[in-house]
């Protein structure tokens, strides 16, 4: 695949948070100087890789905390990735994001009769 074709390339893509126990802790985490730590990493993506061509169109399927707005939200650039690289070279449209806009899909409006 030539990559003029390459809309959105993503390498080793890895994100990962701090979570902490309690509010508090935040601030006994910054007063320790590392020396203990309050908070436990929590790795939402991990050495995802994927392009993704110039005029496809995509869905991100996965359960509740799978890190699909994650990837989303670290192509628009919204937050910055803990390791790898993500490189967009044409301009796109994020449909659904984790910032309220939401889909939803209600069943009552598919018709499954063409289906079996």
């Amino acid at each position: 695949m030539a990559s003029d074709d390459i809309a959105i390339s993503i390498r080793n893509l890895t994100k990962s948070y701090r979570l902490l126990g309690h509010p508090g802790d935040r601030i006994k985490q910054f007063f320790s100087l590392g020396l203990k730590q309050y908070h436990r990493e929590f790795t939402a993506l991990k050495d995802v890789s994927l392009d993704i061509k110039k005029g496809e169109i995509i869905g991100i399927i996965g359960r509740n905390g799978s890190g699909k707005s994650t990837l989303l939200q670290l192509i628009c650039g919204v937050w910055k990735s803990t390791s790898g690289t993500v490189q967009v070279t044409a301009p796109f449209n994020p449909a659904c994001t984790d910032f309220g806009w939401e889909i939803s899909l209600h069943i009552e409006n598919y018709n499954f009769n063409n289906l079996g």
